[in-house]
């Protein structure tokens, strides 16, 4: 990679401190989440001892970001100033590795500044860390890291910082079938490669367990998460919005649409797997990121109990992948939208049009985004551009 120029690095200076700026009016902002969870748990971190209490359930988040609460417990700083900051931090590590991927992809500096520049000011990138307060950009970053080393090829490295994603978020999973597809591609991805995924989260759970936490309470943490709430889903727009419109869902059980829900999910990814196996498929760049990119936006649709949030890393993903290629323009924008939507919704209550058209209009975007993912999958990387037309 070139080194930036003076004007370049100018800019980049720039658009980062108006960034910045553009955050920190935010910071004074309280959320709900912050005022009845973050702020509690800093308070009875402190309350036990600081890192004493690694070895107490406190919270619902795995120990990694417990953890950096715990850190942040010591400081008397503002705690929502601090969980701000490390949140900010990380917006900034998913632009810069947003940029290096643009910039591996296109080989265009210019092209991968614009994206920096983008990404940096995405509303719902803004919004999650320096108003919310949400940790999302932490889990991302790692994300972004991780698919930065797979294009690349360097399989451990990428392994390793997807095991760090997950060690933060269960919501890394939305990728991992990309992960498990290459598998089967690329003969330099071996078996045990993935487990280093539950390695990385075993050794970054350490200090808890160093301070006398039950290893298996640790290991149950996300299971305990899934089990939190029992609706199909909270405050996201798909498929599940429109199933609990239909009076057929007065008489079946909760569990039994969620597990039919997991299945049809897995069979969806099954198919394209065999698709994939069948065709021969070699795996290029834009097979890696398009592939990427549709396994969040499925999972998100067709898995049960989403969130609000959970569709963050496709927002930037989405981004990325249009800069890189320029295709299917309105994928970005209507999955930016709905994220913004539902953010706008849970932090001030602005519902001023309906889930289950939102669910639908966002169900016809993943149809078309499958159709142009299989087109891209039965084309040779060598003949893609007569292929797409």
């Amino acid at each position: 990679m070139k080194k930036l120029n003076k004007k370049e690095k100018i800019t980049i200076l720039v658009i980062t401190f108006l960034a910045l700026l553009i955050r920190c009016i935010w910071l004074n902002g309280k959320s709900g989440d912050y005022i009845f969870f973050l702020e509690l748990w800093v308070d009875t971190i402190k309350q036990y001892g600081g890192f004493k209490s690694l070895k107490y359930n406190i919270g619902d988040y795995n120990v990694p970001y417990i953890f950096i609460l715990t850190c942040i417990s010591y400081f008397k700083i503002n705690s929502l100033y601090l969980i701000k900051f490390v949140s900010i931090f990380f917006d900034f590590i998913c632009t810069i590795f947003s940029y290096k991927i643009v910039n591996k992809v296109t080989n265009n500096k210019s092209i991968a500044l614009f994206s920096y520049l983008i990404i940096l000011f995405l509303p719902t990138l803004i919004i999650n860390g320096s108003l919310w307060g949400q940790c999302d950009s932490i889990y991302a970053s790692f994300i972004l890291i991780s698919l930065y080393y797979l294009l690349d090829k360097k399989y451990i490295k990428s392994f390793v910082f997807l095991g760090i994603s997950f060690a933060f978020k269960l919501q890394f999973i939305f990728i991992l079938p990309l992960y498990i597809v290459l598998f089967f591609r690329e003969k330099d991805i071996k078996w045990y490669y993935f487990l280093l995924i539950p390695l990385v989260n075993i050794i970054m759970c350490l200090p808890a367990i160093i301070m006398g936490r039950n290893i298996t309470d640790v290991l149950l943490i996300y299971f305990n998460q899934t089990n939190t709430y029992k609706s199909l889903v909270l405050n996201f727009p798909n498929i599940y919005n429109i199933i609990q419109s239909n009076s057929i869902y007065a008489i079946i059980h909760n569990d039994i649409i969620s597990k039919v829900g997991i299945i049809f999910t897995m069979f969806i990814y099954f198919i394209i797997w065999l698709y994939i196996l069948v065709k021969k498929v070699k795996f290029n760049k834009e097979k890696i990121l398009t592939f990427g990119l549709w396994s969040i936006v499925t999972a998100t649709y067709f898995l049960p109990k989403m969130h609000e949030r959970y569709m963050f890393v496709a927002d930037i993903l989405s981004v990325i992948w249009f800069i890189c290629y320029q295709k299917k323009f309105y994928i970005p924008v209507v999955i930016n939208i709905i994220s913004l939507i539902t953010y706008f919704n849970f932090l001030f209550d602005f519902d001023f049009i309906s889930y289950n058209i939102i669910a639908l209009v966002y169900f016809v975007v993943i149809i078309l985004f499958t159709i142009y993912l299989f087109r891209l999958l039965g084309c040779s990387n060598e003949d893609r551009r007569n292929c797409l037309e």
